[in-house]
């Protein structure tokens, strides 16, 4: 199969999804009295690989076909003359999309190259920035929105912000990104630096473009709709241990197990997202020690002989080897996690899994068991808390195994705040049965998660559940999460989008 192409292996599916999505939309066009003006085809198509002018055009009349011909469809991409020539559809808009900051008359330059006549439209302003686990925490200063705004304004350019409002990958719904061949999965946070934050509140960004639309005479009268909430303060929540992954294994894949000769992935599993514990059983004696190789690995292992932690592997470290010691008969368990999934480039194609071959000591293993971990992602129709084990007695080497830790909170009145985890390593958090998302203060720079109020009760305990995948505080008395009402992300740094596009290399 090739994505992104006309190839009819890939078209039949984007067919059907569009045969179940666009009439859900049709009632809401401008033309039928609704607010969508204008549907998008495709997104930055110029900056793949495959260039296929046959499949933004499928696409094209697959659209107008299910939305009508009244519909104004657009494409996007970044103002290059081969991604727009690549990109662009035939009897569509054609819009392009830069950051603050950028040389308005470059841009404009590039763009009337590609396309003499038509409106100037940026459809996606950029007024911050994407993060990614690892790095630094991306700010764009007001100063230069500003300017780019006025800028656009002062030439009758289109544009829209993208985002206005920030937003929050909730559940396994994070992307990941590849920049020099690194793996950079992105934060929980989609806060962006927007105007309006991840929590909805105006930000001094937000109050410095509405001065420059109201002299442009285009903010309404009156005071703007929307407040800064007030947040949430209900301090340190004490977690106990509810059992480890082996041992909440019967609840959270309870008759989903797979076998097979060779791993499957998570695609054929029918489970897209999350995380599967992969299980085999050495019948013969290695060398000691003995090389685990995972070279296909998306994304993270921790690996496991007789259920205890031997090596963790990953794409973000690079790291698909690890020595071992393992006799005839014990089991080799492997907790591979999807860490997101890559949103643009050419390695979009990227099932997550061991891939096709695992070695010991360069001998291929084989007789697989897999366990699809089965855990709430987002949105959740019917949340529930997780129904994990009360583990009565923990040894010391349990908090070196991937676990559950359980706690209650009153929220009274129930308001929006955030979970701050700075003894924890690494994993994901559930509230009432809401999965948050991932949590990583071991790698920064997100180092809270945000709640929204309407996932909490004002009349009942509210229940904390942590999958704590690395390291768990040293001792029970410092299972300890603290509920609190601002978000911390550190360290931080000024980005600073590209200002001139000219000769700009193709992905």
């Amino acid at each position: 199969m090739k994505l992104r192409t006309h190839d009819p292996a890939y078209f039949q599916y984007v067919t059907r999804w569009y045969e179940k999505l666009l009439p859900i939309m049709k009632p809401f066009l401008y033309a039928n009295g609704g607010p969508i003006i204008l549907v998008q085809i495709e997104n930055e198509y110029g900056s793949y690989h495959a260039c296929d002018q046959q499949y933004l055009l499928d696409l094209r009349d697959l659209t107008r076909k299910l939305l009508g011909p009244d519909i104004v469809l657009y494409t996007t991409d970044g103002p290059n003359a081969t991604r727009i020539a690549c990109g662009r559809v035939p009897d569509t808009v054609t819009t392009i999309d830069f950051g603050a900051g950028a040389d308005l008359a470059d841009v404009t330059k590039i763009f009337r190259e590609s396309v003499p006549v038509g409106p100037l439209v940026n459809s996606e302003f950029y007024p911050g920035w994407i993060n990614h686990w690892g790095r630094d925490w991306n700010t764009v200063p007001f100063e230069p929105v500003v300017k780019s705004t006025e800028e656009l304004l002062r030439i009758n350019a289109s544009f829209t912000y993208y985002p206005l409002v920030g937003g929050t990958n909730f559940g396994f719904t994070v992307g990941a990104n590849v920049y020099k061949g690194q793996f950079l999965p992105g934060t929980t946070s989609y806060d962006f630096d927007s105007p309006v934050s991840e929590a909805g509140d105006l930000t001094e960004k937000y109050w410095k473009l509405r001065e420059v639309f109201k002299k442009a005479g285009l903010v309404p009268e009156g005071d703007p709709p929307l407040i800064v909430s007030p947040k949430g303060k209900y301090g340190p929540v004490l977690l106990k241990h509810a059992g480890s992954i082996f041992a909440n294994l019967k609840n959270l894949s309870p008759s989903d197990l797979v076998r097979s000769e060779n791993p499957v992935s998570f695609e054929n599993l029918n489970h897209p997202y999350g995380f599967v514990l992969y299980r085999t059983t050495v019948h013969r004696k290695f060398r000691d020690p003995a090389v685990l190789s995972i070279p296909q690995l998306r994304d993270r292992a921790t690996i496991f002989v007789n259920q205890k932690v031997v090596g963790v592997l990953g794409r973000t470290s690079g790291l698909t080897d690890v020595n071992i010691f393992i006799r005839p008969g014990q089991v080799l368990d492997i907790l591979v996690h999807n860490e997101g999934r890559i949103t643009v480039g050419d390695m979009t194609d990227d099932a997550k899994g061991l891939g096709r071959i695992v070695t010991l000591q360069n001998e291929t293993l084989t007789g697989w068991e897999q366990y699809p971990i089965r855990l709430p992602s987002y949105p959740v129709k019917d949340p529930r808390p997780l129904d994990l084990a009360d583990a009565a007695v923990v040894t010391p080497s349990d908090w070196n195994v991937p676990s559950f830790f359980t706690g209650t909170f009153e929220s009274r009145p129930a308001r929006d705040v955030f979970l701050r985890m700075d003894n924890w390593a690494q994993g994901y958090a559930f509230i009432n049965g809401y999965n948050l998302g991932r949590y990583w203060p071991a790698q920064g720079p997100q180092m809270t998660l945000f709640i929204p109020g309407v996932f909490l009760s004002s009349t009942e305990a509210n229940v904390l559940q942590i999958f704590e995948l690395s390291q768990a505080p040293s001792s029970a008395a410092d299972c300890v999460v603290e509920l609190t009402d601002e978000p911390v992300m550190e360290p931080k740094t000024v980005y600073r989008h590209r200002a001139s596009y000219a000769n700009t290399p193709i992905l």
